[in-house]
């Protein structure tokens, strides 16, 4: 903590004073219960008269005191921030700015209960429990069934174990459709069979192709191109030595998109 202090006080001389030749300060304090008492010493040398040449001394003790409640002992310090001072009419008019430094203890205040009361009467508030929730007892646990069967946690839980015990087996099943659309791109190409009878099919790829071909075309198999950056039409009809007129006809695609997949018609493969 920290407190600072002004301090005035007029010194009046018995004597005549021309002028203050010299002046010091000095402060000195000690603590005494909840306060500080010190003295500021201020003393120095003045002139009676303007040209004369011998100098008096003069000395001050001023007292103060600063009341500090709770004051931890031996924590506070006085420190001088600013002294000034004025001669007018041989009184010495003194001013000190000095700072004390300090701890306090810290007190808990009792509860009063009887001001907590009238505050409660006089105010609505809800009034909230902090005790601990009593815990529940085993029998509030149990699971009823029926009036003659009890199953205990314990049960339940060593059921559930031998039921998480089981590995769970999965069909090895999978459609060779779904797999594809897994594959790394490094598969670029795939080559298959196609029976020209008529089938249901959820693969838009297949049913892109059934639309297409004509039963009476002698086409028999097909290519699935997964489309790279630097394909165009022109680039995949050379490739599989086709026109690019054959490959729009068999796919409703105006330009080409990396990873798009087009369909190759091959005849007489």
């Amino acid at each position: 903590m920290k407190k600072t202090i002004n301090y005035k006080k007029d010194l009046a001389f018995d004597d005549t004073v021309s002028s203050i030749t010299s002046i010091s300060l000095e402060c000195n304090f000690s603590e005494d219960d909840e306060r500080v008492d010190g003295s500021f010493l201020i003393e120095g040398t003045y002139k009676s008269h303007e040209l004369s040449l011998n100098k008096k001394s003069f000395k001050y003790d001023l007292p103060f005191r600063e009341e500090i409640a709770n004051l931890v002992k031996e924590s506070s310090k006085v420190e001088i921030e600013d002294f000034t001072y004025e001669l007018e009419d041989n009184t010495l008019k003194i001013n000190i700015d000095y700072e004390i430094t300090y701890e306090e203890e810290l007190i808990e205040e009792e509860f009063d209960e009887e001001a907590f009361n009238r505050f409660l009467e006089s105010h609505e508030v809800d009034i909230v429990s902090f005790k601990e929730e009593k815990e529940p007892k085993l029998e509030d646990n149990l699971e009823i069934l029926d009036e003659d069967t009890i199953i205990q946690p314990e049960d339940c839980r060593n059921e559930s174990v031998e039921e998480a015990s089981e590995p769970e087996v999965l069909e090895p099943a999978i459609k060779e459709e779904a797999r594809e659309e897994t594959l790394e791109p490094v598969i670029k190409e795939e080559t298959r069979e196609i029976n020209l009878e008529p089938i249901i099919s959820n693969d838009p790829v297949e049913t892109t192709i059934l639309k297409n071909i004509d039963k009476e075309e002698k086409y028999i198999t097909y290519h699935v191109h997964v489309c790279e950056n630097d394909d165009t039409f022109e680039s995949i009809s050379k490739k599989f030595n086709t026109t690019t007129e054959e490959i729009r006809a068999y796919n409703e695609f105006d330009e080409i998109k990396i990873g798009l997949k087009l369909i190759i018609p091959v005849k007489d493969e």
